[in-house]
């Protein structure tokens, strides 16, 4: 479970960022990295306590679990849904390649409404390495890396190619004015156990 061998939509780099097309698109794959730096660091504890190796640290799963919910589903792909998506249907990009995107971000919010269940039932001993919570986080990180994988291998591309000009600079300025609270310059200290596990 991982974005390693997918062709993805390039960051722009060497160049202003002055295009709202570039700007947009690098903001958006910005975002998208970050959200797949978390994945993996989840995915790499997880494995960790199936082999015995660490204890499960449910702060930084918590805390994991809250940038997931609060910046991805809850101001991320709402912005996607909104701008970007709404743009494109309007500017006549297929819809089932719309539809796709739109049903991958709502099967990711119910799972992950399930999996912050299980997790809130296992945090405590003497469910620590072997819980329902381990078992269904990887179905937890299939869904987002497919989801992100479908965007910039099929949504993005196909947005260049239907998107006017003068369509992008609202995309742009919505993706622009995000405040990670992980990446951004507020940062959220209620976040401090996942900086640190990643810092570490």
């Amino acid at each position: 479970m991982s974005l390693a061998g997918v062709t993805m939509v390039p960051a722009i780099s060497g160049q202003p960022r002055a295009l709202p097309v570039e700007c947009a698109l690098q903001d958006i794959i910005c975002q998208h990295r970050h959200l797949a730096r978390v994945l993996a660091a989840l995915e790499a504890h997880a494995k960790a306590i199936e082999a015995g190796d660490v204890l499960m640290d449910a702060d930084f799963i918590a805390a994991a679990l809250r940038y997931i919910h609060t910046f991805s589903y809850g101001i991320h792909q709402p912005a996607e849904e909104k701008f970007l998506f709404h743009a494109m249907r309007l500017g006549g990009a297929p819809g089932d390649v719309i539809d796709t995107a739109i049903a991958a971000h709502g099967a990711g919010a119910k799972e992950l409404a399930r999996l912050e269940n299980l997790f809130a039932e296992n945090r405590m001993p003497p469910a620590l390495t072997s819980s329902a919570f381990l078992q269904f986080l990887p179905d937890q990180l299939s869904l987002e890396y497919d989801s992100l994988a479908y965007e910039e291998k099929v949504v993005l591309p196909c947005a260049v190619e239907t998107l006017a000009a003068t369509d992008w600079p609202p995309i742009a300025d919505a993706f622009h004015l995000h405040e990670d609270p992980l990446f951004g310059r507020r940062f959220s200290p209620e976040l401090v156990p996942l900086r640190r596990h990643l810092l570490n």
